[in-house]
């Protein structure tokens, strides 16, 4: 009787007649037999798996010289950075990138290349004043075979629900999302929400934010008797948006009374072997002003006074580290 061998198992074959190529293999309790179709071109293989390749390098073309093979490749890209403030939640976390995993043969020995990407950087840090920029999105990983590439792309910057931004002699209120870059990256691991311009009681107001690279949408324009407020401006082919720009228009600000959005951060791209690896860059934050409040200077000592403040700067490139990014390649059989 014909039989096919698995790790020194003999497993009894039965031929039959179909129009696919066809193995019935008898079950461990010798009753029950399973039809096994192979399509055209498919192969039946031994699925144990061996490791023989893990980049340690970050950022970095190497080459990996392979023995011809059945082989499997499990990729992550480099997680995305985070907003340099933010109260609670996701937005105070390093989004992990998703996981890829892809069989692939080589009739012959070939020179692959293996690209680990890095974290994406969080966006520079700024006063409590401040809405900050967005961070940068993690550097994709990549291992290139011939004139393709399988791809691990990396994670998105967060995004902060929660972000108060304070008065300047004191007090404060919550901006939620408002005012704030969209996330960097080419996906989402949370809700994106448009950072439209926003005021708070009418003493304290933000600009527009702006879009995170590379298809981040500006928050909206708005305005008020106190305020006017600039849109922030949507992502490029270079970058994340610029945050929108607000006006204090009682003028009694102590030091200025324009406030100037955050510039977007610059997408970053890292060659290997003719495929492109890219870092977006995370959008500008919205400007602040805060008006004096009277009554609560009185009570709280608080809100004394006006002032504006620009917004923070969309972050840019990558860490050139990750904990959690790697490319690792499995020998099958």
């Amino acid at each position: 009787m014909p039989a096919i061998h698995v790790n020194n198992v003999e497993i009894q074959v039965y031929e039959q007649q179909y129009t696919s190529p066809t193995l019935h293999v008898q079950n461990t309790d010798g009753k029950i037999y399973h039809a096994i179709v192979i399509p055209q071109g498919g192969e039946l293989f031994d699925a144990s798996e061996t490791l023989v390749y893990s980049e340690n390098s970050i950022n970095e073309c190497e080459p990996v010289t392979l023995d011809a093979g059945l082989y499997r490749v499990e990729l992550r890209g480099g997680a995305g950075g985070k907003q340099s403030r933010c109260n609670s939640g996701l937005g105070t976390i390093n989004p992990v990138a998703n996981t890829v995993s892809q069989i692939f043969k080589l009739p012959t020995q070939t020179t692959v290349y293996a690209f680990r990407g890095g974290d994406g950087n969080d966006s520079p840090t700024v006063t409590n004043h401040q809405i900050p920029g967005g961070g940068a999105s993690g550097v994709d990983s990549m291992l290139v075979i011939d004139d393709h590439a399988i791809v691990g792309i990396g994670a998105p910057g967060s995004q902060c629900f929660n972000l108060t931004a304070n008065a300047y002699s004191g007090g404060g209120g919550n901006v939620y999302y408002y005012c704030q870059s969209t996330a960097s990256g080419t996906y989402s691991v949370q809700d994106i929400k448009i950072g439209d311009s926003y005021i708070y009681n009418s003493i304290l107001g933000c600009g527009g934010g702006g879009g995170g690279a590379p298809n981040g949408v500006g928050g909206a324009a708005g305005s008020s008797t106190q305020f006017k407020m600039t849109a922030g401006t949507n992502a490029t082919s270079d970058g994340g948006g610029n945050g929108g720009d607000i006006e204090n228009l009682t003028g009694d600000s102590q030091t200025k009374n324009l406030g100037i959005g955050g510039i977007g951060g610059k997408n970053v791209t890292y060659e290997c072997a003719g495929h492109t690896a890219v870092s977006y860059g995370g959008g500008g934050g919205g400007a602040t002003c805060a008006l004096r409040y009277p009554s609560a200077c009185e009570t709280y000592s608080a809100w004394c006074y006006s002032d504006c403040a620009d917004g923070g700067n969309g972050a840019s490139g990558s860490t050139g580290t990750s904990d959690t990014s790697y490319v690792k390649i499995y020998k099958i059989g």
